[in-house]
């Protein structure tokens, strides 16, 4: 009795048919010879599947692995290496690895492009490019692990939930003729492929042909000593074992030979990449030393440029107090001019100081738990006086129970310091100064808004750019170095905070930044 299969069984053979016809006929299929391949992405360690690698979210304390490799035909050993691309909004980078293994830790929120591609060192080619995009959103993450988690669970159930047995006749009537028509071809493909496989056998390399004449004289002597045992002489049979001997020496030291040469090959296919690797280190760090030279180039001028001009008033002042005969009260005011202009040039010595220190990596934290309420209503008392001298109402909006966080209070006093100064500086007479801070269970917030000039795009895009000058100036012709925003960056970055900044012309600036409460060592 011919017992009926389920569907879901047929479908199993069917695939695996299926499998194994591909298996016979792909070495005859053209294909691409260098192809780049996503092998998995995983989230802190959990794999993502297929379905959900095209929109791919995670959160700022998430990390995301990439594991991939280049699939070469031909049996190619050509030494390679991986190109790895990111880009978001604003920023890009590029570099190269030898490794099948990419992971990011901590990105900043934003939506960001990672491209994956191999390239032969001599750049005599390069592969298609495996593109990802990831969007950083903590919001977001939570509602995408959540769509994984129901996809899996769905998956899981579909697989234990048992399918019904379809015993038709039909049914089984029409499975036996495809089975009957795979097999058939299946059999077709098996002696296609040994057709094939006996052609292919010919193609030897010298090593494999010389071993194969080799051999045959090897046999070819045997035979003869076999059938003419009778007739061969013990002299004659002792002749043919030497020379039976001495084609094997020579078959091996051929052996020996080519595999020293392969050992020679690898070796230099190693120094090669090895040096393509020093010369990409030499390559950055001479790129890397011109920039800081340009940098330091850039420095120097700005520092100069602001310090010629008050000199040059301190020495007219001093000339004019040596050359005219002034009442006290005209060589007072004479004096205060030469105090408020000193005042400047030391003012800008101290930011360039400040500046050299954060180059060379020489900021040290002194962290210590306090309410940050502290230094927002110490800094905002001590620019009451500037506000009201240009009748601008200044308020601060601190909840009283902002819980403590460990920070350096010396300097993000500076920070928000700086940018309430900025604030007035750059509002109108009779503006609005509006400070303030909030806190959530990740990290502390704190805001300094103004309904002042604004900024135009270029100028938000390079606002915390070192000596950034921006289109905006001071209204009442106030002092600016244009390095302040970029101090407020460094030592916001130095307590692994962000800064940013958003403005249109005409309508005023909110200027921000954001510290963890949790921060690595």
């Amino acid at each position: 009795m011919i017992i009926l299969q389920s569907n879901m069984k047929f479908s199993t053979l069917f695939k695996s048919l299926i499998c194994l016809v591909i298996l016979f006929i792909s070495p005859n299929l053209e294909i691409k010879a260098r192809e780049m391949v996503l092998d998995d992405i995983r989230i802190n360690s959990v794999s993502i599947p297929d379905n959900f690698r095209n929109s791919i979210v995670i959160s700022q304390q998430d990390s995301i692995t990439l594991f991939y490799h280049l699939q070469i035909q031909n049996e190619e050993r050509n030494p390679f290496l991986f190109r790895i691309s990111i880009q978001n909004n604003t920023q890009s980078s590029t570099f190269t690895v030898n490794k099948n293994i990419i992971s990011y830790k901590k990105l900043p929120a934003g939506h960001y492009n990672i491209k994956i591609s191999a390239f032969e060192p001599q750049n005599s080619w390069q592969t298609n490019e495996l593109a990802i995009n990831i969007t950083v959103d903590d919001t977001l993450a939570e509602k995408f692990q959540m769509k994984i988690k129901d996809y899996q669970n769905k998956l899981a159930t579909s697989i234990s939930t048992p399918q019904t047995e379809d015993s038709s006749p039909f049914n089984f009537l029409s499975n036996s003729v495809v089975l009957i028509t795979l097999s058939s071809l299946l059999i077709f493909l098996i002696v296609s492929s040994a057709i094939i496989k006996n052609r292919k056998k010919g193609l030897k390399n010298n090593t494999k042909t010389n071993e194969n004449k080799f051999n045959k004289k090897i046999n070819g002597v045997k035979k003869m000593a076999e059938k003419n045992n009778d007739s061969v002489s013990a002299e004659e049979y002792k002749q043919l074992s030497l020379e039976n001997e001495k084609l094997k020496d020579e078959l091996k030291s051929l052996r020996e030979q080519i595999d020293a040469l392969s050992s020679r090959a690898d070796e230099l296919n190693k120094q090669n990449k090895e040096l393509k690797e020093s010369l990409d280190k030499i390559s950055k760090s001479k790129s890397e030393l011109e920039e800081l030279q340009k940098q330091k180039d850039d420095l120097f001028a700005i520092i100069i440029h602001d310090i010629k001009n008050p000199a040059a008033l301190i020495k007219s002042l001093v000339e004019l107090l040596r050359s005219y005969d002034l009442t006290a009260t005209e060589q007072q005011e004479v004096m205060d001019d030469i105090f408020v202009t000193t005042k400047k040039i030391v003012s800008l010595s101290q930011e360039v100081t400040k500046v050299l220190a954060l180059e060379s990596n020489t900021l040290k934290l002194n962290k210590e738990p306090i309410n940050i309420k502290y230094i927002i209503d110490d800094v905002v008392k001590r620019n009451m006086i500037a506000a009201s001298n240009k009748s601008i109402a200044m308020k601060a909006e601190i909840p009283e129970d902002l819980p403590e966080i460990e920070i350096d209070s010396q300097k993000i006093e500076e920070v928000v310091e700086n940018l309430i100064s900025n604030a007035i500086k750059f509002s109108n007479e009779g503006g609005k100064v509006r400070v303030l801070a909030k806190a959530n269970s990740r990290e502390l917030t704190v805001e300094v808004s103004d309904n002042g000039l604004g900024l135009s795009e270029d100028d938000v895009n390079k606002a915390f750019q070192r000596g950034a000058r921006l289109s905006a100036r001071p209204t009442a012709g106030e002092h600016s170095s244009g390095f302040g925003l970029w101090i407020v960056k460094k030592m916001v970055e130095a307590h692994n905070g962000k800064v940013w900044v958003k403005s249109a012309l005409g309508r005023g600036s909110t200027f921000a930044f954001s510290i963890p409460y949790k921060q690595d060592q």
